[in-house]
C-alpha cells in the first residue's frame, strides 16, 4: 500500500520463486517509489490472463536481479504514469499479444544489464512493446531469439512512443516469422 518496502530472496531467483501454478502476479500499483524494491526472485508459470509483474498509478518501484519467465499473458506490464527501474533481469519464455517480455503503455521504465530471451506475442514486439506516452531508457540491454507475427512489426522492440532512449543495446537472432527488420521504432508526435 505504497510503502517502500525490500523484499530479497535468500538464495536469488535459481531457487526462489513467485507464482507458479497460475496464481496471481506481483503487483506494485499503489504509488510506490524507487525504495519499494523486489530483488532476488523468480515470477514464473502464470496463468493467461495474468502478467508476472503489474507496475501502475505512477509506482515506480526498483526490481533487480530478477527472472520473469514463461508467463502466459506476457512478462510485465507498466502503466499509469510509472518509472520503474530493472537491474540486471530477465524476461524470457513469456507470450502475450503485444510486447511478451514488457509493454509499456504511459509509462517511463528504466532498464539497465537486463536480457530479453525467447519471447514470442502474437502480434507486436516480441521483446518488448511501447507505445502511448512512455519514454524508455534502455542501458547494456541484450534481446535475444525474440518473435512476433506481425508483417508490420519488429520481433525485439516496437516503440510507438513519444522519446526514448538505446543506449549499447545487443541484438541476437531477433527472428521475424514474417519479413521485417529486428529493430523497428516509429516515432509520433
Amino acid at each position: 500500500i505504497g510503502k517502500e518496502i525490500t523484499l530479497i530472496s535468500e538464495d536469488g531467483p535459481a531457487t526462489t520463486t513467485i507464482g507458479g501454478n497460475g496464481t496471481d502476479s506481483v503487483f506494485f500499483v499503489t504509488g510506490e517509489g524507487r525504495g519499494a524494491i523486489l530483488d532476488g526472485f523468480r515470477v514464473e508459470n502464470l496463468a493467461a490472463g495474468q502478467y508476472g509483474i503489474v507496475i501502475g498509478n505512477s509506482a515506480s518501484p526498483t526490481i533487480r536481479n530478477c527472472v520473469i519467465d514463461n508467463c502466459a499473458n506476457g512478462g510485465v506490464l507498466i502503466a499509469g504514469g510509472g518509472s520503474p527501474k530493472f537491474l540486471a533481469c530477465e524476461f524470457s519464455n513469456n507470450t502475450a499479444f503485444n510486447g511478451a517480455g514488457m509493454v509499456c503503455s504511459d509509462a517511463s521504465p528504466e532498464l539497465i544489464d537486463c536480457i530479453f530471451a525467447d519471447n514470442t506475442a502474437a502480434n507486436d514486439g516480441g521483446g518488448m512493446f511501447c507505445d502511448y506516452d512512455s519514454s524508455p531508457t534502455l542501458e547494456n540491454c541484450t534481446f535475444t531469439n525474440n518473435s512476433s507475427n506481425s508483417s508490420l512489426s519488429s520481433s525485439c522492440f516496437l516503440a510507438r512512443s513519444f522519446s526514448f532512449t538505446l543506449l549499447r543495446l545487443l541484438w541476437i537472432s531477433c527472428n521475424h516469422s514474417l519479413s521485417a527488420a529486428s529493430l523497428d521504432v516509429e516515432y509520433s508526435s
